[in-house]
């Protein structure tokens, strides 16, 4: 407003939402037009749907208000079973909380009790060119990238080959990325019809770069979202799910709180269930009428815990933020069996030499790396500490095989790379 003033600016708002329904667009206008700085002030400023949907009101949103977290966590889980039993494919689901540590329950459950695969976006993603075997597929296409692949073949099918030849399995996360590529380009050129084009290596090559520089396409087709709301920032789903009880009301943060709802609630495209276990201050904002719910009561696991480890992070104080350590002496002594790994290979994870963290090894017991301070001091908060905790088979495995470029920070040049094994786990006893 000062700028508008000083520099006599002119003000052009965009009031169309082309996502959601009029009954999620009222419910997420109703939060924020409580923000005190918000330009958007009168009425005729609001978001509004598009002209092109005005009265699609779609399903009412929902609050639903459970008595405890595990209530919560199974209700979520019914519901996305009967979503998916109605045809929603489960890419369509997202499901969306404040903290991270809410999600844990509802990640078990649906894995593990109801078969539904889950996955996250927690920011610093592995590019899909530095996984090992994109590497090993854009080697062998750069080998002749002047080569045509004709009109009545398809992309998919020699992936799938290469797949084959190389012992890859076609369920490994990153060859499921790279054929859905592969579909990709089969149908831009027309694969199956008359009219369909030739393709070379090279633009194939491009694709994959292409891709690669598109975060938001790391989506799996065949899994539920569970992320954080900060995580789902420019996506879009048909049925959102969004737990409601770590937004603060409090003076100093519910400015911000406001605006991270409000980015929260417009990612549902056609019904949104917000969902607490303790009165909302913003869901009264809403106006909405509030289901006290219950549900039947099922035995859930005593102990869960779920992390996706990442290579990167900040270095703070001298020590390193990333969840691997990077330079281990076993991870660059033992590349050959590292690159031999597949994505969702069982791993094991074994007390260090000096008892205070984890290595990691394979089930041949081979040891090949190891986690970082970091790593360890979070596992440790959680009570998986290497002098008192014991893995179970399968609560380990391989996430991803990462290739690891160690850059000269002066010239830009890459001094050693090496590939790294990048664990997940999964315990839930």
């Amino acid at each position: 407003m000062q700028f508008q003033a000083e520099y006599k600016a002119r003000r052009f708002l965009l009031t169309e939402n082309y996502r959601s329904t009029e009954s999620i667009i009222q419910a997420s206008n109703y939060v924020i037009q409580n923000s005190p700085d918000r330009c958007k002030r009168d009425l005729q400023e609001q978001v509004q749907i598009d002209a092109a949907r005005i009265g699609q009101s779609g399903v009412p949103v929902k609050a639903l208000q459970f008595s405890t977290p595990k209530e919560q966590a199974i209700w979520i889980t019914t519901q996305v079973k009967q979503w998916i039993a109605e045809g929603t494919r489960p890419c369509e689901i997202a499901i969306l909380a404040r903290e991270w540590d809410e999600l844990k329950e509802i990640r078990a459950l649906l894995d593990r009790l109801a078969n539904i695969p889950t996955h996250t976006l927690k920011g610093g993603e592995i590019k899909l060119v530095r996984n090992h075997v994109t590497q090993r597929l854009l080697k062998a296409l750069k080998r002749d990238s002047s080569l045509i692949i004709p009109p009545a073949q398809p992309v998919r099918e020699r992936f799938e080959s290469f797949f084959e030849k190389t012992h890859h399995g076609l369920n490994e996360l990153t060859v499921k990325t790279l054929l859905k590529i592969a579909t990709d380009l089969d149908e831009e050129r027309g694969y199956g019809s008359d009219l369909a084009d030739e393709i070379s290596t090279n633009e194939i090559i491009t694709a994959i770069y292409e891709f690669n520089e598109s975060p938001d396409l790391s989506i799996d087709e065949a899994a539920v979202l569970v992320t954080s709301c900060h995580g789902a920032k420019g996506l879009e789903f048909r049925k959102v799910i969004l737990l409601a009880d770590k937004f603060s009301t409090n003076a100093k943060q519910a400015q911000q709180e406001r605006r991270l709802l409000y980015v929260a609630m417009t990612r549902a495209k056609e019904e949104l269930a917000l969902t607490s276990t303790r009165n909302s201050q913003f869901i009264k904002e809403m106006q909405l009428e509030v289901e006290q719910k219950s549900v039947e009561q099922i035995n859930l696991p005593s102990f869960i815990y779920y992390a996706d480890f990442s290579p990167f992070g900040e270095r703070r104080g001298g020590q390193q933020k990333g969840d691997i350590n990077l330079g281990y002496l076993a991870t660059k002594s033992k590349q050959a069996i590292i690159q031999k790994l597949r994505e969702g290979s069982n791993l094991q994870m074994k007390c260090s030499r000096y008892g205070d963290g984890w290595t990691i090894w394979t089930e041949q017991d081979e040891e090949i790396g190891a986690l970082s301070r970091h790593a360890n001091q979070v596992l440790s908060d959680q009570g998986i500490r290497p002098s008192q905790f014991e893995w179970q088979p399968g609560e380990v495995t391989v996430r991803h095989i990462y290739q690891h470029l160690d850059i000269d920070e002066v010239t830009g040049e890459v001094k050693e790379e090496w590939d790294l094994v990048v664990p997940q786990v999964r315990v839930c006893r």
